[in-house]
């Protein structure tokens, strides 16, 4: 049976104008990038990239 394609985004990460974002979808999952990020809060949106982007998981 042929191999699905490789993934070239790990994450992505769902924008909305306020600081937070409306939804996280993995390729593979991993509570410990959700885990502990404060909701609702000023900086919950750039808490939430940037520990995707420190876990090489860059979001789209």
């Amino acid at each position: 049976m042929p191999r699905a394609p490789e993934r070239a985004t790990p994450a992505v990460l769902a924008r909305q104008s306020a600081p937070g974002f409306r939804a996280v979808g993995l390729a593979e999952p991993d509570p410990g990038l959700l885990w502990d990020v404060l909701m609702p809060a000023d900086t919950t949106g750039a808490t939430q990239r940037d520990r995707l982007r420190n876990a090489k998981a860059p979001a789209r």
